[in-house]
């Protein structure tokens, strides 16, 4: 499992873009985010997570079947 934790003051949007699989989300008073990624290693380095003013972004980056068979790691 990876975590990152991102300081947000204020309210957040988010924005979850993935093709498949599960999201959980918990809600609190606080000012901090944090986003825990599980699965292979594969997907969890593949997934894109940031912080955009005040959209929190999770997106798997989509890759071609050619370049998962293929990829060195």
């Amino acid at each position: 499992m990876t975590e990152q934790q991102f300081d947000t003051p204020g309210p957040v949007r988010l924005d979850a873009r993935m093709p498949a699989g599960e999201i959980h989300v918990t809600t609190g008073q606080g000012t901090t985010s944090t986003v825990a990624l599980e699965g292979s290693p594969q997907l969890v380095q593949a997934t894109k997570v940031q912080l955009e003013g005040d959209r929190l972004l999770i997106e798997l980056r989509r890759k071609s079947v050619f370049s998962w068979l293929f990829s060195s790691s």
